[in-house]
């Protein structure tokens, strides 16, 4: 899967119906060490009647944040891609949180670490690089992210979302990608985050770490195989009459 296409020429969509990429990226953003989406296949029965293979999963709201980080939902902001996000009133909206975020990764450091969980950050787009995620994931693209409203509570969390066109080709490049919505080419002005960023690219990317062929290849293989057998019918579902 991480070949190239025999023919680049003809489309940078190589390869398309996989059906696992969502999963996975979900999944190695678990194995970095981070909060990510639960999930799982499944196969969908209406009335008896066969709807083919599904990838049933969360959705990173402010329930989703008070359930695995603690507290109310209330205590809580996210947002789709800085386009749209929760509103629990009371002059805690959701866009004044994340002007604040957004403030704090042009000004200063110290304060960014209150509201962002860089590490959080500086590995979410790690791993999009490696996945070569150039299709369309953009500043206000296919993005989630979340966090407390408050600083100093351990940061907003970044979500990788919409991934199914990743893993295409090697040559595909996102690093000029200005996601999430400016905050890393913002926070890649602060010394101390280039080289905590450099430091996360060799954790993972060298000694066994999590983004090493034979770490990815396992991941990736195994969701392959836990389809194995559903894809059957799902592939059926899509043969000429």
């Amino acid at each position: 899967w991480l070949a190239l296409p025999s023919n680049p020429t003809v489309s940078n969509r190589h390869g398309d119906a996989q059906y696992v990429r969502n999963r996975w990226i979900h999944d190695m953003q678990f194995l970095m060490g981070h909060e990510s989406i639960h999930g799982r296949f499944v196969q969908l029965f209406i009335n008896g009647l066969y709807h083919g293979l599904y990838h049933l999963h969360e959705r990173p709201m402010a329930g989703y944040h008070a359930s695995y980080l603690g507290g109310q939902p209330e205590e809580y902001h996210y947002t789709n891609s800085a386009r749209t996000g929760s509103d629990h009133g009371g002059g805690n909206r959701w866009t004044t949180t994340w002007a604040a975020v957004k403030s704090s990764a042009r000004t200063d450091y110290e304060a960014a670490k209150k509201m962002i969980d860089v590490e959080n950050l500086a590995d979410y787009m790690l791993l999009n690089f490696y996945a070569g995620n150039t299709w369309d994931w953009s500043d206000q693209h296919n993005w989630m992210a979340g966090g407390p409203r408050d600083p100093d509570r351990g940061g907003w969390k970044f979500y990788c979302w919409d991934s199914d066109i990743i893993l295409q080709d090697v040559r595909n490049n996102p690093i000029t990608m200005n996601v999430p919505d400016g905050l890393f080419q913002q926070l890649l002005a602060f010394d101390d985050f280039r080289v905590m960023f450099r430091d996360r690219v060799y954790k993972f990317c060298f000694n066994n770490g999590a983004l090493t062929p034979e770490k990815v290849a396992a991941s990736y293989n195994y969701r392959m195989e836990e389809i194995f057998l559903p894809i059957v019918a799902e592939t059926a579902r899509w043969q000429p009459t």
